[in-house]
């Protein structure tokens, strides 16, 4: 499946900034049309990200439609490509706003048994992808690290806005780093057990 690149406008947003606002901008001129939009939300404050969302969708004149990747995205690709079936058999590209919450289940996997910290898509992540782009309409998927979404998903995103913790959050991971050590060697994504063991390659 041939997953379309995104022009590079949008790909480096911050939630609050000028750059959301000329997103915001674009979103309210250009929802009219049959292309589509995808929007990665990156970062993990929920309240934030439904403050965006809501910005979003009222740019837009749509109602949001959330759905949680948890109940959607299975290990088994048949079963996701039935459950992404039925979303998107439902959904109104017209007049809903998609929004995929805990969308790191749907970013790819690590690959092999090695330590690579290397991503790539998976089946399912392409379907949707693809799917995302036949049907048209407006897209946000949100992921709570930034190392979760593969290069994929950026590729195919018209938007990557970023959701910094806030100063409460900044401080309660500098007192969890406070205890880390280092020793000179490179701190890695750790590799999610609920991803398993894949036995190909799926390049982004």
């Amino acid at each position: 499946m041939n997953i379309k690149s995104a022009e590079e406008s949008f790909q480096d947003v911050t939630f609050g900034d000028d750059n959301f606002e000329r997103l915001i901008s674009h979103l309210t001129d250009t929802s009219n049309s049959n292309s589509y939009h995808l929007s990665l939300f990156i970062g993990k404050s929920e309240e934030q990200r439904q403050k965006a969302v809501r910005r979003i969708a009222d740019a837009t004149d749509r109602e949001i439609r959330e759905i949680d990747a948890n109940a959607i995205i299975s290990k088994i690709e048949s079963e996701t490509v039935e459950n992404l079936n039925i979303i998107f058999k439902k959904y109104d590209a017209e007049n809903e706003l998609l929004y995929l919450n805990n969308g790191t289940r749907l970013c790819g996997s690590y690959t092999g048994y090695t330590q690579s910290s290397v991503k790539y898509a998976t089946p399912q992540e392409r379907y949707f992808l693809t799917k995302v782009q036949k049907t048209g309409g407006v897209f946000v998927v949100a992921i709570d690290i930034s190392t979760d979404a593969d290069m994929t998903i950026r590729r195919a995103a018209q938007s990557i806005v970023n959701f910094p913790p806030s100063q409460s959050m900044f401080k309660k991971l500098l007192r969890k780093l406070k205890g880390v050590s280092v020793h000179g060697h490179q701190i890695k994504t750790e590799r999610p057990e609920h991803y398993g063991k894949t036995t190909g390659n799926f390049n982004g």
